[in-house]
C-alpha cells in the first residue's frame, strides 16, 4: 500500500479495477471460463454458525466495550461517513455500540473466519482480506441507520460478512434483502448464522427484535492478493480502505476528470429509504452501459464510458485487455448503444467477453448499432434522406477543406468507417481545434472504388478494408466507425462470444425494455436492436 486517495469516486473506481483484476486471475487459477456461485448470482449467501462459536462471539457485546458511535471514530487512510450531529444522536439513541473486545473474543472470530476462509473465496471468486470488524446491538423495534433501507455505496467489490450470534426469528430479530433481480429475501433460522452479502449495491435493512436487543458482527472485506482473517479495528465509522498500490493509482490519476476545483471529500450520507420500499426495489447497481457518452448517469446504472467529465469522473479504458470493474454473473442488463462500431476486432470481442461474464444468468444482453444492412440499402436507392440523419454536417466543412465530396458515398463510406487527424483534435469530448488542416472524414476511395467494395464485401469486411486503407494512408489517425457488421455477421459475433440471441425484432424489445433504459429509442430510425442471453 502506498499514496492516499482523497477523493470517494476515484477510491471506489481504484477498488473496482483492482477487484476486477484479482477475481479475473482467480478465476483464471480456478480454471478459467464463467463462474457461477449463489452469492454472484443472488448477491448473498449464508453460512452457518455453530454453538460454541456463537457463544465465544457474544464476547463482542460485554459491557466494558460499550462505546459511543462517534463521526471520529475511524483510523487514517479510511473513508468516513460526515453525519449530521441529529443522525449521529439517533443512531446511538436506537443502537449499542462495542469498541474493540477481549482477545478470548478475537480469536473466536478469527478461526471462524478462517475456517469459512475457502468457502467465502468460492463464493466471491477471488481473495480476500478483512479491513474492519464492528459490533453493535439493535434497540428493539427501531426502523433507524442500520434498521432502515440503505446500501452502503462504494465500490462493487467492498462486501461484508454479518454474523448473527443468536438465531435469526421474528422474536430474535432478522435481516431482509433485495437480491439482485429486486426479489426480497427475510433471512431467519434457528440458529446462528453468517450471511455473506453484496451490501454495497444491495438493498438490505436489518429487522430489530419485538422486545430484546438484536447483536451483530459487521466483517468488512475487501480484494486481496492473499486472504487474511486476521481482526481488524479501524473504527465505527470506517467506510473503506485508501491507500492502493502506485500501479492503481496510477490508472485511476491517468484518466481522471480534473474539475476546476477538486476536493478531498467523505462519502456522503445516503438518502433515507422508506421503511417499507416502494415495488419494484431498485439496487443501486443491476445495469450496465457499454458506451454510454460522459454525460449518461442515471440510478442503477453503471456507465462505462472513454471520455472523463464530472458524470464520469474516471473514464473506463477501452482495449483488447479491459475488464469491467464489476463481479461476475451480478449485472440484470448489460447495454450499449452505438459504441461497438467505434472499436477493433479485438476489443470488441474482449467487450462482449466481459459481458458476457458480468450478466446474471438470467440476465440480458441489449445491443443498439447502426443497421449496415439498412446502410446497403439505403445507398442502393440514393436515399439522400437517410443519410442526413447522421449527424454529418457539422464535419462536412473538414471535408471540403481537403476537397472530399459531399455526397451520398463518403456519407456511406463514413458511416461504415471514418477517422480525424491529429489537427482535428478530439470528437469524443468535443476538444476541436479550428486548424485549417484538420479533416473528420471518411477514407481517400473514389466514387467507383467504393461502389465496387460495397456492392462486394460484406459490412464487417468493408470496414476492415477502409480502415486499412486509413491506417496505411494516414499518419496518427483516430476512428470514428472502425467496424460494421450486417445481421448474420452480428448474430455470428454474439454467438462465438457465448451469447444466444432472442430477438432482433426492434419494435418488440423497445416496447419491452423502454421503461427500464434511458436512451433506448434514440436513433431507432437507423439501427438495429438485438436481445441476447448467455448460453
Amino acid at each position: 500500500m502506498s499514496d492516499v486517495l482523497d477523493d470517494s469516486q476515484l477510491v471506489s473506481a481504484a477498488m473496482n479495477i483492482y477487484g476486477a483484476e484479482l477475481e479475473s486471475e482467480w478465476i483464471e487459477s480456478s480454471g478459467g471460463g464463467l463462474y457461477r456461485s449463489e452469492f454472484l448470482q443472488n448477491g448473498f449467501h449464508a453460512f452457518g454458525v455453530d454453538p460454541v462459536t456463537a457463544e465465544g462471539l457474544r464476547g463482542f457485546f460485554d459491557d466494558d466495550f460499550k462505546i459511543k458511535f462517534d463521526i471520529d471514530d475511524h483510523a487514517d487512510g479510511y473513508l468516513f461517513s460526515d453525519l449530521p450531529s441529529e443522525v449521529v444522536e439517533r443512531i446511538n439513541k436506537d443502537n449499542i455500540y462495542y469498541g474493540k473486545p477481549g482477545s478470548d473474543a478475537i480469536a473466536v472470530l478469527e478461526k471462524y473466519l478462517k475456517d469459512i476462509a475457502e468457502l467465502v473465496e468460492r463464493q466471491i471468486a477471488q481473495k480476500w482480506r478483512v479491513i474492519n470488524v464492528r459490533a453493535w446491538n439493535a434497540k428493539p423495534q427501531t426502523q433507524y441507520g442500520p434498521s432502515d433501507w440503505h446500501c452502503d455505496g462504494s465500490s462493487h467489490y467492498i462486501r461484508k460478512l454479518m454474523i448473527y450470534p443468536n438465531s435469526l426469528t421474528p422474536g430474535n430479530g432478522s435481516l431482509e434483502i433485495a437480491d439482485r433481480s429486486g426479489q426480497l429475501h427475510r433471512l431467519e433460522g434457528d440458529s446462528a448464522m453468517c450471511v455473506l452479502a453484496d451490501v454495497a449495491i444491495l438493498l438490505h435493512r436489518g429487522i430489530s427484535a419485538e422486545n430484546r436487543l438484536r447483536p451483530m458482527i459487521e466483517v468488512t472485506i475487501c480484494p486481496a492478493t492473499e486472504t487474511s482473517t486476521g481482526y481488524v479495528y479501524a473504527g465505527q465509522n470506517a467506510r473503506g480502505i485508501k491507500d492502493f498500490s502506485p500501479e492503481i493509482m496510477k490508472q485511476v490519476a491517468a484518466v481522471r476528470y480534473v474539475p476546476k476545483t477538486l476536493q478531498a471529500q467523505p462519502i456522503a450520507p445516503k438518502d433515507v429509504y422508506p421503511t417499507e420500499p416502494a415495488a419494484p426495489i431498485m439496487n443501486q447497481i443491476g445495469k450496465v452501459n457499454i458506451g454510454g457518452g460522459p454525460n449518461f448517469k442515471h440510478p442503477g446504472w453503471l456507465n462505462l464510458d472513454g471520455v472523463a467529465s464530472r458524470r464520469n469522473p474516471v473514464p473506463f479504458r477501452f482495449a483488447e485487455d479491459c475488464m469491467f470493474p464489476i463481479a461476475s454473473g451480478t449485472t440484470q442488463i448489460v447495454y450499449s448503444s452505438h459504441c461497438l462500431e467505434h472499436l477493433n476486432d479485438k476489443t470488441v470481442a474482449r467487450v462482449l467477453s466481459e459481458a458476457q461474464r458480468v450478466v446474471s444468468p438470467n440476465g440480458r444482453l441489449i445491443l443498439k448499432l447502426p443497421d449496415f444492412d439498412l446502410v446497403k440499402k439505403s445507398w442502393i436507392e440514393q436515399d439522400s434522406h437517410f443519410f442526413a440523419q447522421w449527424g454529418l454536417d457539422v464535419i462536412i466543412p473538414t471535408w471540403l477543406r481537403r476537397g472530399v465530396i459531399d455526397d451520398i458515398n463518403n456519407r456511406a463510406s463514413m458511416i461504415y468507417c471514418g477517422y480525424w487527424n491529429k489537427e482535428y483534435g478530439d470528437h469524443f469530448s468535443w476538444n476541436i481545434n479550428a486548424d485549417p488542416a484538420a479533416y473528420h472524414g471518411p477514407a481517400s476511395v473514389s466514387g467507383h472504388e467504393f461502389a465496387q467494395m460495397i456492392t462486394t464485401l460484406s459490412a464487417h469486411e468493408l470496414a476492415q478494408a477502409l480502415a486499412e486503407k486509413v491506417r496505411r494512408e494516414e499518419i496518427e489517425p483516430t476512428f470514428n466507425h472502425q467496424n460494421a457488421w450486417d445481421r448474420e455477421e452480428l448474430l455470428a459475433l454474439l454467438e462465438s462470444c457465448g451469447f444466444s440471441i432472442l430477438s432482433l425484432d426492434g419494435d418488440a424489445i423497445r416496447d419491452e425494455y423502454r421503461a427500464s433504459i434511458p436512451t433506448l429509442d434514440e436513433m431507432h430510425d437507423i439501427s438495429i436492436y438485438c436481445e441476447a442471453v448467455v448460453r
